[in-house]
């Protein structure tokens, strides 16, 4: 499932606490190190672009972005958060059907979105229109859930309280395993009005698949990429069982 109307509408609110200047500086980092005209002002096609966070940070660097997302209430707010930037596009999409005759310089696909791909034919075919989306030699950087650390963490069920001046957001995530690699998240979103001191319930649930950096790789040269490096999410280090996330760097070959 891709993110419904009331849990997209509040999704800044529950991330207000994620760092994305930090994770932006390091795709900046990435790109510099391992795109060849990394001086230039880059062609950069964003898939699951939520809210819009990274793609706001990165146009400050001079790129152009096409961003897509499944979900048309995120790509609403993003739209509406850079409504003026004319740098950046947006398209309402799924990549495991993405055609595209612009070609870019860098793919990214952030904050796990990678995992939302469950069936070997999902990656696979994402795999095969990111390819056809990168100029040769274009890098595709993406995070993922990571077998090792989701093995030994194992998924346990959390609870994150979000607040303003007259709005308090109750979320719940209850993961339930479906086999080996597949776990739903099963999320209970509570809004509670304090002005009205009134509140709604809304459920979804994601589908979210693990992998280990072995299969990663595999997938990548199975499609015609090049991986350079895999890393522990916010380390320069291979994912262990203490990442609960990898990022992968590869490049089309």
């Amino acid at each position: 499932m891709n993110f419904q109307k009331h849990y997209a509408s509040s999704y800044d609110l529950l991330y207000s606490d994620k760092n994305y200047d930090e994770e932006t500086k390091l795709l900046t980092s990435l790109i510099n190190e391992f795109h060849n005209d990394s001086d230039k002002n880059l062609n950069i096609l964003e898939i699951g672009c939520g809210t819009g966070e990274h793609a706001r940070r990165l146009l400050k660097s001079g790129h152009q972005i096409h961003a897509i997302d499944k979900s048309q209430y995120m790509l609403e707010i993003a739209q509406a958060k850079l409504r003026d930037n004319t740098s950046i596009s947006f398209e309402v999409g799924d990549i495991t059907s993405f055609k595209s005759s612009t070609k870019y310089d860098v793919v990214l696909m952030m904050f796990h979105v990678f995992s939302y791909l469950e069936s070997s034919a999902q990656v696979k075919n994402a795999l095969k229109n990111i390819k056809l989306s990168l100029k040769p030699d274009g890098i595709f950087i993406f995070d993922y859930w990571n077998t090792l650390g989701v093995n030994n963490f194992g998924a346990s069920t959390t609870h994150k309280v979000s607040k303003t001046q007259n709005l308090e957001v109750t979320r719940k995530a209850i993961p339930q395993t479906i086999n080996e690699q597949i776990i739903d998240v099963n999320y209970e979103l509570n809004f509670l009005n304090k002005v009205q001191n009134e509140s709604q319930e809304f459920k979804e649930t994601h589908r979210m698949r693990h992998f280990t950096p072995i299969e990663i790789e595999n997938y990548l040269k199975e499609e015609g990429f090049t991986s350079l490096v895999t890393y522990g999410w916010g380390k320069n280090t291979k994912p262990t069982d203490m990442d609960w996330a990898g990022l992968t760097v590869a490049r089309n070959s």
